[in-house]
């Protein structure tokens, strides 16, 4: 006669940590600051002016999606919108018009 193995089944993720989702963005957002640094030393101001403009448009966007879609506004200051505009603005040139940045 065989026996049957029952397992059990979980939600995601499966493994657990101390850490939180805020706490690992923060990191990765210290993780970046070198980044910015050499970058507004190589392409000055207007490269500190595209990661604010980023980093802000993001932000506002995640907030306005969570209100319209009636989510807790607290859940969009994570942190993960503002390493999305930090990501995103490290990906263009730095002569990129304002706009571009705010419109990705």
């Amino acid at each position: 006669m065989t026996q049957t193995r029952r397992f059990e089944l979980g939600m995601s993720p499966h493994g657990g940590s101390s850490q939180t989702t805020r706490k690992i963005m923060f990191d990765v957002v210290i993780a970046l600051m070198p980044a910015l640094a050499a970058a507004i030393w190589f392409f000055g101001p207007h490269a500190l002016l595209l990661v604010g403009l980023s980093v802000a448009a993001a932000v506002g966007v995640e907030f306005l999606c969570l209100k319209f879609m009636k989510r807790p506004v607290s859940f969009a200051f994570d942190g993960s919108a503002a390493v999305t505009g930090l990501l995103l603005a490290y990906n263009v040139p730095p002569g990129v018009p304002w706009w571009i940045p705010v419109l990705g």
